[in-house]
């Protein structure tokens, strides 16, 4: 809570944790006089899956509360494109995506409109970059009007986005991400669709990978450090066409203490 005699402006915190450099987390809020709101704003915006070169429309339909329609107003959306926590919540269990890929968040801006006579307007949904990734993304997008005195209404909405034909999942059939020496390793795999549907893929390539890590220390200008060089060692791997109906189980045991992929 803010003490009411705070100076108007723009504030903002920022939790920081010791030994780390850069900030964990920020946050800015404005601190203004009250105005009461001029506009009510509507947003009409399918939220359906969003697939590689579609695009769609948001419709924004803009009134004065007293009555009279919003027209001649500034429009304006924006979108932030990033992973998608969870993307298909029925198949529980199961991560989408290459596991050591990484993906950056990424803003974008729609082009801007006004609204009509009627205080309505329109808005083409599209991305203007489909980036190449194996993971499912989606797009928050904010939608916003300015009333005649420059307060802006917002209303906001989410997207999914698939931009492949095919995902790929799997799930371990053993807990935190480490199993016991001498323990079946197991993973259950399927495929999907965009729309979160399962398909048969013929020609799906597995392969089990022994990471063997090297350690080294040099000197550094007086200063002790070490850096880690690795090498791949197959284990094992076979083709195999994976099935609408039930997961294809991949199993491996006899494995010996040390980091796989």
């Amino acid at each position: 809570e803010l003490d009411r005699s705070a100076p108007r402006g723009v504030w903002s915190a920022q939790l920081t944790v010791d030994g780390q450099e850069a900030i964990a987390g920020s946050v800015s809020w404005s601190v203004e006089d009250f105005v009461p709101e001029r506009l009510r704003v509507q947003i009409e915006a399918s939220e359906d899956v969003l697939r590689r070169g579609q695009s769609r429309p948001i419709n924004v339909q803009a009134d004065f509360l007293y009555g009279a329609p919003g027209s001649g107003l500034a429009v304006e959306a924006e979108g932030r494109l990033m992973i998608d926590p969870n993307p298909f919540p029925e198949q529980e269990g199961y991560a989408f995506g290459v596991a050591d890929e990484s993906f950056d968040e990424r803003f974008f801006q729609l082009p801007g409109t006004v609204t009509d006579g009627t205080g309505a307007a329109q808005l083409s949904f599209q991305l203007p970059e489909e980036p190449q990734t194996t993971m499912p993304l989606r797009a928050r997008m904010l939608a916003s009007v300015a009333d005649p005195g420059g307060r802006v209404v917002r209303e906001n909405f989410t997207v999914p986005v698939r931009l492949n034909d095919v995902y790929l999942g799997m799930k371990p059939t053993f807990e935190n991400r480490r199993a016991g020496q001498g323990e079946a390793v197991g993973y259950d795999v399927i495929a999907l669709n965009a729309n979160g549907q399962r398909v048969a893929v013929r020609g799906v390539q597995w392969q089990i990978v022994r990471e063997d890590w090297n350690y080294d220390w040099y000197l550094d200008s007086g200063t002790w450090r070490w850096r880690r060089t690795g090498r791949d060692i197959p284990v094992d791997g076979a083709t195999v066409n994976l099935e609408a109906g039930q997961p294809l189980r991949i199993a491996k045991d006899g494995l010996r203490d040390g980091s796989y992929r």
